[in-house]
């Protein structure tokens, strides 16, 4: 029998079986398919033209039974199996197709072949099903594997002023710098534990009802302690707004989760704004306190941050780096009992809404109007010294460098890839320290940019990543060299000394 010629009864006995013969001189075949009707008086008999098969066969598979592969079937190998799609009650559906040669004219070419066909739609979606499980295992690996190299690099930022600002303050005598040093080293603290914090609060592990340390903070000076801080970090034509005028609000909340949720979002304002503005501040709705952060950035992907706050309650691990403070927020905000939302789009920037359950608590005194102080950065160009540009687009990095190296060099910044490119075209710069991720342009785009303007000059990635590949790709640009942070002052003065003529 041909069904016990060419099926393993035991494997495909749940499937139909249709024995089946092909004429290959007449192309025709004999098949009790559903789908396959005689339509003409040219069918004969039970075999009907090889056309009807392939009026149903799915178009991708036609070339699987093409008459130049059955011509190949030798006397010594002479059976052959594949797997088509046939259209059966409106849908395409998986049959094998088994069978061997049975007839050859005097040159050995195959005249008649037999078989069976049998439906393996079901092993066909087991096999999906696998492959499916197989790509998702690996885009679930590769998203953790991007979520952990960022949360790597969004610490190891911090943490480079910590060990560069602690270093310079063992050799600072001047008692003023030494302050400086300290509240700078002191700041980045507070950001390390706070992205600490906010990687614990994304753990399956922590309790979402966590203890709330309320206590009662005048709002006005509070806000005026965050635009202190973060009007530090803006650089270029853009202005950090408080919206507000003085005010004796007194307000019970959680001061240290509030300061990490407005500070990670003018974090991500800051970042992707680079010119306009970025406005903050508060009003009271009804039994809400509520929180505004506007700002004009053009670089914010809308789609992705209105996901993030939607009420699907997402937290892929997928996200980009520039989301993971804004994921941190939504987690605090949720402890805190609130709600935040985004409106955004593209090229008009964004504005962040969060809302607390008003709290009040008693108003006794006025506060304090607090004296403003501007700081003006007066550019001394030595020209009898080295210029070393430091592309970085965190402040306190700069900061630190700028620290090390001035007395010694001339150092001029650049806050993104493409101002260290103008800063490059205008400036005789002999050394370029260079961050890889920052916004406008990366570093990497901004090397391959200047060398092709100067294959001399030496360009030493300074980076948080501590990605293997990113060797071969910064060499592939033209750095010179790679620096990972934290990079102490040690190795930054080694690093000069070793490159620069």
């Amino acid at each position: 029998m041909i069904e016990n010629q060419f099926l393993l009864k035991s494997d495909y006995k749940e499937f139909e079986i249709f024995p089946w013969i092909f004429n290959v001189r007449e192309k025709q075949i004999s098949i009790n398919l559903p789908s396959i009707v005689k339509e003409s008086t040219e069918d004969s008999g039970d075999f009907v033209s090889i056309d009807r098969l392939l009026d149903v066969i799915y178009p991708e598979d036609i070339s699987k039974i093409a008459l130049e592969k059955i011509s190949s079937l030798t006397i010594a190998e002479p059976d052959f199996s594949l797997d088509i799609r046939i259209k059966t009650d409106g849908k395409f559906r998986w049959y094998e197709f088994r069978g061997t040669v049975t007839k050859r004219i005097l040159d050995g070419t195959p005249t008649m072949l037999k078989g069976v066909a049998f439906s393996i739609e079901k092993r066909k979606e087991k096999e999906f099903q696998k492959e499916k499980e197989r790509e998702s295992a690996v885009d679930i690996s590769n998203k953790n594997n991007d979520f952990w190299s960022t949360i790597i690099q969004e610490i190891r930022s911090p943490l480079h002023s910590i060990v560069g600002f602690s270093e310079l303050l063992v050799n600072q005598t001047n008692q003023e710098e030494r302050e400086k040093y300290l509240e700078i080293i002191k700041r980045n603290n507070e950001i390390l534990m706070s992205l600490i914090d906010g990687v614990l609060d994304l753990s399956d592990g922590v309790d979402q009802q966590d203890i709330l340390n309320e206590e009662k903070i005048s709002l006005w000076e509070f806000l005026v302690e965050i635009q202190q801080v973060y009007s530090m970090k803006i650089k270029g034509p853009v202005r950090l707004l408080f919206t507000n005028t003085y005010d004796s609000l007194k307000i019970i909340i959680d001061k240290e989760k509030l300061n990490q949720i407005l500070g990670n979002i003018l974090e991500h304002s800051i970042k992707y704004t680079q010119a306009g503005y970025i406005s903050y501040g508060y009003e009271i709705i009804d039994d809400k306190l509520r929180f505004v952060i506007n700002d004009t950035g053009t670089s914010t992907p809308s789609a992705q941050l209105i996901n993030l706050f939607s009420s699907k309650d997402k937290t892929d691990a997928n996200d980009s780096s520039l989301l993971m403070g804004l994921r941190m927020c939504k987690s605090l905000v949720r402890k805190m009992n609130g709600e935040i939302n985004v409106n955004s789009s593209e090229g008009a920037g964004s504005s962040f809404i969060i809302d607390f359950p008003l709290n009040l608590a008693d108003v006794k005194q006025e506060p304090t109007k607090m004296e403003e102080e501007e700081e003006q950065a007066v550019a001394e160009i030595k020209h009898d010294l080295p210029t070393i540009l430091v592309a970085e687009d965190v402040v306190y990095n700069y900061m630190m460098m700028k620290t090390l190296l001035e007395g010694r060099f001339n150092v001029v910044h650049a806050e993104n890839g493409q101002k260290a490119v103008e800063v490059f075209e205008n400036e005789n710069v002999d050394f370029i320290f260079m961050d890889i991720k920052m916004p406008v342009m990366d570093g990497l785009e901004a090397t391959r940019i200047i060398r092709q303007k100067s294959d001399s000059v030496p360009i030493i990635i300074l980076t948080a990543y501590a990605v293997r590949s990113l060797k071969k790709e910064a060499s592939e640009a033209g750095c010179t060299d790679i620096l990972t942070k934290p990079a102490s002052a040690k190795q930054i003065n080694a690093t000069i000394r070793k490159f620069m003529k």
